[in-house]
């Protein structure tokens, strides 16, 4: 009854922890290269300098993140700011291109070919008057508010900042603090959910970190491969339209068209006939990314159908935006995982193992699969430190002799 009070609660509270809010997504993000790393130079070095080991791995996770952010922003923003210039100057010549190539098409229609240019005419001139009237004075006014706004943007230096010395402790101490944390939970919760509990929250550490992670890399490589495509085939606007694809293509299921249709629609002002190639290239680009790419780094991080995918990207995204398409997924597939656990529990009790047993050898749980690649990413792993243990053994016995 007063969800608009608790709301505004809780509202402020996460204000107040931001800074640590930033460090723990950061650290969360992190700790699987940094942890490998670790690994890694432990094995090299017979874990004879942990300490120095530790913070090398941590701190070599925090440049190689830090470096591929700067990167990116590098490489994107002069250009995404020249394509939409350009965009914006252009666009009379683009109009006059797309509207003597429908002339051409439909030049045995002459009805058809008037409505088409009207409606043509009447778009590009509303596009124009949003892009020069609204998005370049929004964007102008949150530059000048940013820089006349010395606080605010003190505040969120200030949170940045603290995030990165958080992330940092956090990093440092994950060991200690997962054991803390399962020492609590082992004190208040009773002796014989303990197992489900730990359970659970493995498998929501594997369908977030997992999806999460696997995603973004996913839809890096995309981008970036996205952009060497088109650059090569001379398409224009290539940095902008690899942008749009490749963070875009976050979103599981309806990523690839809500990026291909804006971008098909740019090249189409320009190029017709680039525009139809274009979409050929993104259709060959998606089969890659859903049946090689896509399963090589998410394997089966989620273990639900896809008609569950588009339930769960429909109604986060409806609850939550954009935020809530990202994390749909990995959110829903842990509802699954705990709906589809009880449902078992309970036919087991009411002895229909049988049916449990008939279901799993018509749909096989995706799980097993992932924990058994799992295990063999961790043989691989093991196999190839060997193999550099025995060859730095080999490189000693040569120098001692």
């Amino acid at each position: 009854f007063r969800i608009e009070v608790v709301g505004n609660y809780l509202k402020a509270a996460a204000n107040t922890l931001m800074p640590f809010i930033i460090g723990c997504v950061m650290a969360y993000l992190i700790y699987p290269l940094s942890q490998g790393i670790t690994l890694y130079l432990d094995k090299l070095t017979g874990d004879r300098c942990k300490k120095f080991t530790h913070s090398f791995g941590i701190f070599s996770g925090l440049i190689i993140f830090g470096i591929a952010i700067y990167l990116l922003l590098w490489m994107l923003l002069p250009q995404l700011i020249e394509s939409i210039t350009s965009i914006i100057n252009g666009m009379p010549v683009m109009v006059e291109n797309l509207s003597q190539w429908i002339t051409a098409i439909l030049k045995d229609n002459p009805q058809l070919q008037e409505t088409v240019n009207v409606a043509l005419e009447s778009s590009s001139l509303e596009l124009q008057s949003w892009l020069t009237d609204t998005m370049i004075p929004k964007a102008q006014e949150l530059i000048t508010t940013l820089s006349a706004s010395v606080i605010s943007t003190f505040w969120f230096l200030f949170d940045f900042v603290i995030g990165i010395i958080v992330c940092v402790y956090v990093l440092s101490s994950a060991d200690k603090l997962k054991r803390q944390a399962k020492m609590i939970v082992s004190s208040i919760a009773p002796k014989k959910w303990l197992d489900t509990i730990f359970e659970i929250t493995y498998e929501m550490d594997q369908c977030f970190g997992g999806f999460i992670r696997g995603k973004l890399l996913d839809s890096l490589i995309i981008g970036i491969l996205c952009f060497i495509c088109i650059s090569f085939m001379e398409m224009p606007y290539p940095v902008l339209i690899s942008t749009i694809v490749g963070v875009t293509n976050i979103i599981p299921f309806f990523g690839p068209f809500i990026g291909a249709i804006p971008s098909a629609i740019l090249i189409l002002t320009v190029s017709p006939i680039q525009a139809l190639y274009f979409v050929i290239f993104i259709f060959i680009l998606q089969q890659f990314d859903g049946n090689i790419l896509g399963p090589t780094i998410l394997g089966q991080s989620t273990g639900i159908g896809s008609i569950w995918v588009l339930f769960s990207i429909l109604i986060f995204g409806d609850l939550f935006g954009f935020v809530g398409m990202i994390i749909g997924v990995p959110t829903f597939a842990v509802i699954y995982y705990l709906i589809s656990k009880y449902v078992f529990k309970k036919l087991a009790a009411r002895d229909m193992e049988d049916v449990v047993e008939d279901y799993r050898s018509r749909y096989p749980d995706k799980r097993i699969e992932r924990e058994e690649k799992n295990v063999q990413k961790k043989l691989g792993k093991a196999e190839r430190l060997n193999k550099w243990e025995n060859l730095i053994k080999k490189m000693k016995k040569i120098k001692n002799r």
